[in-house]
């Protein structure tokens, strides 16, 4: 699952341009902080993880996504994209890898949002990029579907489906490999 994402400066100033929100910050974004979305009525500045209880929920999976009562509400209302450059992973053995595209354009990840500004990243089961490492990974949308993902309620359950495009693993020890899906 994905459990922190990384944000550069760059994506900061190109979707929030003039606009400042001391809440965001370049790089890692952790469950309980703030991140930049994009939802139906523009961008916006919400926080990762959804409430229940004493528990934050930062994922929902995309098999369950549109049936789970926590969920279905917010992925049938409020779907949104978040962006980053790349996201993080951990094997069993604890050691940390890093996901990116291959020329680590930003990724679009897949969420949905409630009414009380909280956002989750939607999850699926892992590509051939990820499988070695973890058994999940952020749904990533291609910037030509991300209209259709907002505002079309079945083409949003339709790209839920969809395969996930190939990333570049790097082992935070520094070693890169790019796994083809």
């Amino acid at each position: 699952m994905c459990g922190r994402y990384f944000i550069d400066r760059n994506i900061i100033d190109k979707l929030l341009e003039d606009m400042y929100d001391a809440r965001i910050k370049p790089g890692d974004v952790h469950p309980g902080d703030f991140g930049i979305i994009a939802s139906q009525k523009g961008y916006e500045v919400m926080q990762w993880g959804k409430p229940i209880g004493s528990k934050l929920v930062f994922n929902a999976r995309s098999e369950s996504v549109t049936t789970k009562p926590f969920f279905q509400d917010d992925f049938n209302k409020r779907r949104c994209v978040i962006f980053a450059r790349s996201f993080y992973e951990w094997n069993q053995e604890k050691k940390q890898f890093r996901f990116h595209y291959p020329k680590n354009g930003m990724m679009l990840m897949g969420g949905l949002y409630d009414q009380a500004g909280h956002y989750v990243i939607i999850t699926k089961p892992a590509n051939n990029s990820m499988i070695a490492i973890h058994d999940r990974m952020p749904f990533l949308l291609a910037p030509g579907v991300m209209k259709d993902y907002l505002f079309d309620e079945e083409k949003a359950k339709a790209l839920l489906k969809q395969k996930q495009p190939p990333l570049v693993n790097e082992a935070m020890d520094g070693q890169l490999s790019l796994f083809e899906v």
